[in-house]
């Protein structure tokens, strides 16, 4: 199986530096996830890799052979639009079949591949049907199961689930995960959806205006962000804006607007210096009554939303700042109600300490 390797890789459009001088690898069968915002150059990158547009600068190379000047079908990958790109005149059985065909694969086994992976799409009902006569979920839903039935080694996916609803997205992104591993191949996944990221890479790969921000394992992605942005783009988080204190071998004090001060276990931080204390939703516990410990805060609830297995929780505290919670329902006897008076508690070990950033937090924080 051919691994995938850019080097220095820019592109350019006009004014606009899609790809700004990326180096990565994708290793032989690995399920990697591509996240970013809108327009942070994730289709350009599945692009540059299919053959679709070339490079400015820099290298790609495909199972160790530079592939620059190589022609799209001939660099052993599948690139599965959001647009779909089905054949209007063909019926999606055909569609489906159309890439086996073009390999040299008989007629009738082409049939029986692409009716196996139409049954996995839950489409095999409409075999015989026209892309007109589908829905949009289900026109993407064909154009997968095209993707899968080519026999491409490697799998370039831009937004394979986004229009399905929202049950058929959770079921299917875990059968596309198996049979990509069950089938040996390599997925570059893009996708804007960050907890289907975290469910089936085994790498995520975060993209901001053309540039990696962050690459690694879910877990340590989520857990241990490289930068503000990452940690907001990556799940729920709390943003404390502060002033070191005081250090020890132990960890920092940080004191927040109003003499507020919470302690982190971040050594590193001189006292003076401005930073920014940031803790997950999740960590964050709301306590109608006081208890003993530090980063105890007093607040009240602004408001309280119930989201299935979580109430998130925002609590504005005595010097203005809002934080917010995801506490577990089954963690909790009854709801707190907006506007009753509560604590806020995170472990000082929860608390990520990153420098202030020189442009402000939240220009640090854009996503565009």
């Amino acid at each position: 199986m051919p691994s995938v390797l850019l080097i220095d890789v820019t592109k350019r459009f006009g004014r606009i530096v899609a790809i700004d001088r990326v180096t990565l690898e994708i290793k032989d069968g690995e399920y990697v996830c591509v996240l970013g915002p809108t327009g942070s150059g994730k289709t350009t990158l599945l692009k540059l890799i299919a053959g679709l547009v070339k490079p400015d600068e820099g290298e790609i190379r495909i199972g160790g052979k530079t592939v620059n000047e190589v022609p799209p079908q001939e660099r052993g990958t599948v690139y599965v639009p959001q647009d779909y790109a089905l054949f209007p005149h063909m019926k999606v059985i055909d569609n489906v079949a159309f890439g086996p065909i073009c390999r040299g694969v008989e007629r009738e086994e082409a049939y029986k591949m692409a009716m196996k992976t139409l049954k996995m799409m839950r489409l095999d009902w409409r075999a015989d049907s026209y892309p007109h006569e589908l829905s949009g979920g289900m026109q993407q839903r064909v154009a997968l199961a095209r993707g899968l039935a080519s026999g491409a080694e490697i799998l370039l996916l831009d937004e394979p689930l986004g229009a399905l609803d929202a049950r058929l997205r959770l079921e299917l992104r875990y059968k596309l995960r198996d049979l990509v591993k069950d089938l040996g191949l390599t997925a570059i996944h893009v996708t804007h959806d960050q907890e289907e990221a975290m469910a089936i890479s085994d790498r995520i790969i975060v993209l901001r205006r053309g540039r990696i921000q962050q690459q690694g394992t879910p877990f340590n992605v989520y857990r241990r962000p490289s930068n503000l942005f990452v940690a907001n783009f990556i799940g729920g988080a709390n943003f404390l804006e502060g002033i070191v204190t005081e250090r020890d071998s132990k960890g920092s004090w940080v004191a927040l607007r109003e003499g507020i001060k919470v302690r982190t276990e971040d050594p590193d931080r001189l006292p003076g210096e401005s930073v920014v204390v940031v803790v997950r939703e999740e960590k964050v516990k709301v306590l109608k009554d006081e208890v003993s410990g530090t980063n105890l805060l007093r607040g009240r609830v602004v408001s309280s939303r119930f989201l299935g297995p979580f109430i998130r929780y925002g609590v504005r505290l005595t010097n203005g700042d809002v934080v917010r919670s995801r506490m577990l329902i089954s963690k909790q006897r009854k709801s707190i109600p907006v506007d009753e008076e509560v604590y806020v508690y995170f472990e000082p070990r929860d608390a990520i300490v990153y420098q202030y950033p020189p442009l402000g937090l939240y220009k640090e924080l854009e996503v565009i």
